[in-house]
């Protein structure tokens, strides 16, 4: 059986005659098939992984929240709760890698360690008082989890007294 198709050229319509056995036709069709499901599923493949790959990659700049005052941009801020038993030399890069397996994926995260002196830039005298850690993390959205993470929704968003040197990571 002879299929008709219709090619437009210019005002003239000419007929051209493709596929001439139906065998020939059903295999044309079911290659056609086979293509479009591939396309189909790789473009959901794509778009997929598009929407669940979140940067994992910062940028880690050093800020003085002190001397000017510091306004954070507008979300949905997490403070993390240390114990009293937190070392200064705490790594605060456990804590992301801890949200990252968590999927949870924050868009800025701010650090000041944990200190038993404050000593302001220019300064060669430092206070001895005891400097607690603070780590304050900024969502686009709520996430549920971050309480059984260990963090807490502050009143504002700040990082605590003595903050002339805060780590802030940028994702």
């Amino acid at each position: 059986m002879a299929i008709p198709l219709l090619v437009s050229n210019g005002l003239q319509n000419q007929f051209s005659y493709i596929c001439t056995t139906n065998n020939t036709n059903t295999t044309i069709m079911k290659i056609q098939h086979l293509l479009l499901l591939a396309l189909m599923i790789g473009l959901i493949a794509s778009c997929k992984s598009k929407m669940t790959k979140k940067n994992t990659e910062s940028v880690i700049t050093m800020e003085d929240h002190v001397i000017k005052t510091y306004e954070f941009p507008s979300g949905v801020y997490y403070w993390f709760e240390f114990d009293d038993e937190t070392p200064y030399d705490f790594d605060e890069t456990t804590i992301i890698k801890s949200l990252h397996q968590a999927e949870i994926f924050p868009t800025d995260v701010w650090y000041k360690g944990g200190s038993s002196m404050c000593v302001p830039p220019g300064s060669d005298i430092g206070m001895t008082v005891i400097v607690p850690p603070a780590l304050l993390v900024r969502l686009e959205k709520a996430a549920d989890a971050m309480q059984g993470l260990g963090f807490s929704i502050p009143e504002e968003p700040h990082v605590g007294d003595c903050a002339y040197r805060v780590k802030h990571y940028s994702f």
